[in-house]
């Protein structure tokens, strides 16, 4: 004689069980694309999601959004969401440093705006509440010219302002010989499309 069992997860953990099977089923449906043998596809790890125990001491994780490259000028929305239960105060303009692959810092100018054809709102004072994001716009163009070593990251090192630790991310940044990249002020919404 069996019995029936029933569980229910409501809320943000829900939110974060939908989350997880999305990640994974995204997981292996790549991997299933991808020539590869059974035991390099049993080392694919799941990233961890944020939680409110694991989030950093600023209240906010900074991750990679959308991409895009138009004439020579390479643009990425850096994301900023809320990972704690009470909402920020943000204001101002990212810290950003660029690493090599070894995460070891590159000397690298940062501007703090933006060059033509991209808003910078300048610093504004904006309330993230928990769970939503905030972006702002890094941007460079990948100039070489001849004297100079080419300069290219393999990690951003982000944090939501200068008074917070930095958090790694994975981003190849190709900064030429110009060394210098260009970021706007957190804003609410999204300009890349």
């Amino acid at each position: 004689m069996g019995h029936e069992s029933h569980c229910s997860v409501s809320g943000r953990g829900a939110d974060r069980v939908r989350a997880a099977v999305l990640i994974l089923l995204l997981s292996v449906s790549a991997s299933a694309c991808q020539n590869t043998s059974p035991e390099a596809s049993a080392k694919a790890t799941i990233p961890d999601l944020p939680t409110a125990d694991r989030c950093p001491a600023s209240g906010a994780t900074v991750s990679i959004g959308q991409q895009d490259a138009a004439m020579g000028l390479k643009v990425v929305a850096l994301r900023l969401t809320n990972c704690g239960e009470v909402p920020l105060s943000v204001k101002g303009y990212p810290k950003i440093g660029l690493l090599d692959k070894d995460q070891q810092p590159l000397k690298v100018a940062t501007h703090l705006g933006a060059p033509g054809g991209i808003k910078d709102p300048g610093p504004t004072a904006l309330t993230l509440q928990p769970q939503k994001s905030l972006e702002a716009l890094l941007s460079w163009r990948s100039t070489v010219t001849g004297g100079k070593k080419a300069v290219t990251a393999a990690f951003l090192a982000a944090a939501p302002s200068s008074k917070d630790a930095p958090q790694t991310v994975p981003l190849m940044v190709d900064v030429g010989t110009t060394a210098t990249v260009n970021v706007t002020a957190w804003y609410s919404g999204s300009q890349l499309k």
